[in-house]
């Protein structure tokens, strides 16, 4: 014959039991999803920092090629000399200036110059390009900013109008020589 066991007092207990196992599961499961979100902020907010330390080396880069080029405009405008120049040798002397002589460093070599930048220059990256065509240069800029293994980069690609004559040159502005400008931005990683 069989005796029935009629003991209810460890079912308790393992109801306890599967209800902290749940709970843990639950908090586990709310635990890793909140860690990840933070890796997830963390991570975007390097990369939007990345981004804007980019921007900034971009935006300084262009800030003193418009000062480079009313420096150009400012030696024309205020020298006699060259107002009485012809107009192929002031279309000479212009791209000289740009390009850069034996006497000044060029507008390239100033951009590609690291130490004329105030952001943190050690992990700023730019590429200067100028390359002349018939009538204007082509100035090809990229910016980049580099941390760990992630590089951001934004490129600034426009032309810089050469003044054909004497009187292109009056009441003209370094604004007004730079046109068909174009940004791209990139993301490289290894």
């Amino acid at each position: 014959m069989k005796k029935i066991v009629d003991n209810k007092r460890g079912a308790i207990l393992v109801f306890i039991l599967i209800i902290y196992g749940i709970l843990i599961l639950a908090f586990t499961t709310l635990l890793s999803s909140t860690v990840m979100n933070y890796k997830m902020q963390k991570m975007n907010s390097k990369i939007k920092k990345r981004f804007y330390y980019a921007e900034a080396g971009l935006d300084e880069a262009y800030a003193m090629t418009l000062e480079y080029l009313s420096a150009v405009l400012d030696y024309f405008h205020g020298n006699n000399e060259e107002n009485d120049r012809e107009d192929e040798e002031i279309y000479n002397n212009f791209k000289n200036m740009i390009k850069g002589t034996k006497d000044n460093m060029g507008l390239k070599k100033i951009l590609a110059d690291k130490d004329n930048y105030i952001i943190d220059n050690k992990k700023l990256i730019i590429n200067v390009e100028l390359k002349e065509k018939e009538n204007y240069f082509l100035l090809k800029i990229s910016s980049g900013y580099k941390t760990g293994i992630i590089l951001n980069k934004i490129s600034l690609s426009c032309k810089i109008m050469i003044p054909q004559n004497k009187t292109r040159l009056e009441g003209i502005t370094a604004k007004d020589l730079i046109t068909d400008s174009y940004w791209h931005i990139e993301k490289e990683m290894p």
